[in-house]
């Protein structure tokens, strides 16, 4: 019964860390992308994979793996604050 519930708690970090890879991904593609459209889209598809791999943090809090899971979710917090701050218009800009 014991190595059920390893492999249970390891799939779910599996998909903890699959989700915040998948964000990571798609926040670096709109980093990327001159279109604002597709960068929008892109944003919203890893806010999505953030707030699913939070919440499976919440529903089976990692155990094995933290520190990879940790440097993970650092790196994407990381990216989304600078998507955002790219993503800002200065008022000076706008005000012409």
């Amino acid at each position: 019964m014991y190595s059920v519930n390893r492999s249970s708690s390891s799939d779910k970090e599996e998909a903890i860390v699959s989700e915040l890879e998948r964000a990571i991904s798609l926040v670096s593609a709109a980093l990327t992308t001159k279109e604002t459209g597709a960068s929008q889209k892109l944003r919203e598809a890893a806010n999505s994979s953030y707030r699913k791999a939070l919440q499976l943090m919440i529903q089976a809090p990692p155990k094995g793996r933290p520190s990879s899971i940790l440097e993970k979710l650092e790196q994407l917090e990381r990216l989304l604050r600078e998507l955002e701050s790219r993503q800002k218009i200065p008022l000076t800009a706008t005000s012409c």
